[in-house]
């Protein structure tokens, strides 16, 4: 090799040398952003599946108020109609007892009616 190539192809691997030293440079940027991006989002990601988990246990423990409430509510409805089938059968009672007293007057209205005879 002459001393012209020799100096072409110490030219073309300096030349070559920058261009690689000024691509890596650039992809130390862009993985440089890429980063921020990442630690970016992860960090709204995190944020934000807190929040949802924070929503859920609120969802959760008012479900299970409201759980708790519905079986009270059935104890509840269990017990008014215990109480409504006690009272019809007091009011059945009742009906038969009014009935007996009701017959008992008409019939001492009857007999004292009949006594008074004619007038």
């Amino acid at each position: 090799m002459d001393p012209q190539q020799i100096e072409r192809a110490i030219a073309f691997v300096v030349d070559q040398h920058a261009k690689f030293a000024a691509g890596m440079e650039d992809l130390r940027h862009r993985q440089d952003a890429l980063q921020t991006q990442m630690e970016t989002f992860h960090a709204e990601t995190t944020s934000r599946f807190r929040q949802i988990d924070a929503q859920l246990n609120r969802i959760v423990a008012i479900q299970e108020t409201q759980a708790g409430m519905l079986a009270n509510l059935g104890l509840r409805m269990d017990e008014l109609a215990s109480r409504v089938d006690k009272l019809a059968d007091l009011q059945q009672h009742t009906d038969g007892r009014l009935n007996i007293v009701i017959s008992q007057v008409d019939d001492l209205i009857r007999r004292l009616g009949d006594r008074r005879g004619p007038q």
